[in-house]
């Protein structure tokens, strides 16, 4: 069944059709992120094909969809490719939704929809309320040009440069 939804799925990029190939590998691994090995007392998110024929996790609460595209890319290329599998890179404003995002985890850092350019507030690419943060430590840094990643196991955010290489987080809407 898997299969034939991500058969279904329309690749409209070369980023996208490595995804969808890459997609399938792995998923009975016990490293994956959607396996509990009871080090970690949170609950954990159970993958689904649900995500438009990607695969992803389904929040319960919302059903909200998220996947990520796994070959590192700069924030400009994240938010268009999420855009070219009709989503748009993660936006989490409220405790909930980190936390499930969080539950999941990244393998890498991975850019979620917040950013700065020329601007002194930093925006999400779908100009909802920016009023939930989860920095790091001493961050954000005071520069004009930034994009943020979600930093693996914590979940906590960081910003970078945009034309940084990493992984992105993607979200989609019922």
């Amino acid at each position: 069944m898997q299969a034939a939804m991500r058969a279904d799925a329309q690749a409209s990029s070369p980023v996208a059709e490595r995804e969808h190939e890459d997609a399938g590998q792995g998923q009975d691994d016990a490293s994956s992120p959607a396996t509990d090995t009871g080090a970690n007392p949170r609950p954990v998110a159970e993958e689904s094909t649900a995500c438009r024929g990607r695969i992803g996790y389904v929040s319960p609460d919302d059903g909200h969809c998220y996947f990520f595209l796994r070959e590192p890319i700069t924030w400009h290329m994240a938010r268009d490719e999420c855009a070219n599998n009709m989503a748009h890179l993660a936006t989490l404003t409220s405790n909930s939704e980190q936390a499930f995002v969080t539950s999941f985890g990244a393998e890498a850092e991975a850019w979620i929809g917040l950013s700065r350019f020329g601007a002194v507030n930093f925006t999400w690419v779908t100009n909802e309320i920016f009023a939930y943060t989860q920095w790091q430590q001493d961050r954000p840094e005071p520069r004009q040009e930034s994009a943020v990643v979600m930093t693996p196991i914590t979940g906590l955010w960081s910003d970078r440069s945009p034309d940084e290489l990493h992984q992105a987080l993607c979200e989609t809407e019922p």
